[in-house]
């Protein structure tokens, strides 16, 4: 009998683990997601106030923080402006964002500068990424449209802290059609030539910068 009970009550306890739910803490669509569970889910033990605290978030959305930050002027969110942002929260936003804080103020201090390298485009859609490459034709950041294995290193360095909506647009992936891509010279290293004689596109063997 005190077999019995102890299954019964591991099988129920498994079942509360499985029926569970799992909060995602990566872009402001995770934010929505999980604050909407949460007010649907009232006799959950779930607080919505944890679940919608900025603070988790790896990337957010202007307009949701401002407008939460200006409902509640006694809480400890200020909103966002060209003059208060610093470097810090403009890596969080995605580009339409940031160009938005930028162009604000032409007097203030920041400037398109800030947002001109790789480490502060982790909260970029790929379709921001794009935008970006086509501002300058003539600097060597190339559009990803997936007709070049390169494309697929390059896209490991952009969005890395949004998951929700980086790869999801299908016209982001209309020439994905890597069989005609531009193919690349191999490059040999002298021990590993023996074991890669003929690589494709270059890919038989890795070179450091690869790793």
């Amino acid at each position: 009998m005190k077999k019995l009970i102890t299954i019964l009550l591991f099988v129920l306890l498994a079942s509360e683990l499985v029926a569970a739910k799992v909060f995602y803490y990566a872009d402001e669509i995770d934010r929505r997601n999980n604050v909407a569970y949460a007010l649907r889910h009232p006799f959950d033990g779930i607080d919505p106030d944890s679940v919608s605290d900025f603070d988790k978030y790896a990337c957010v959305s202007l307009d949701d923080y401002n407008h939460f930050a200006e409902a509640d002027h006694y809480d400890s969110y200020d909103p966002v402006s060209a003059r208060t942002a610093s470097r810090n929260d403009l890596k969080r936003l995605r580009r339409e964002d940031q160009l938005r804080l930028i162009n604000e103020d032409p007097y203030d201090d920041l400037d398109h500068n800030d947002i001109d390298d790789y480490k502060d485009w982790n909260c970029y859609t790929l379709r921001d990424y794009n935008r970006k490459a086509r501002e300058d034709s003539f600097d060597n950041r190339g559009v990803v449209d997936f007709t070049d294995f390169n494309h697929m290193q390059e896209v490991r360095k952009i969005g890395r802290y949004r998951y929700n909506d980086f790869y999801v647009v299908p016209d982001d992936f209309a020439r994905f059609n890597l069989q005609h891509a531009t193919r690349r010279a191999p490059y040999y290293e002298p021990y590993e030539f023996r074991r890669s004689r003929y690589p494709l596109y270059g890919f038989g063997v890795r070179r450091h910068e690869d790793y």
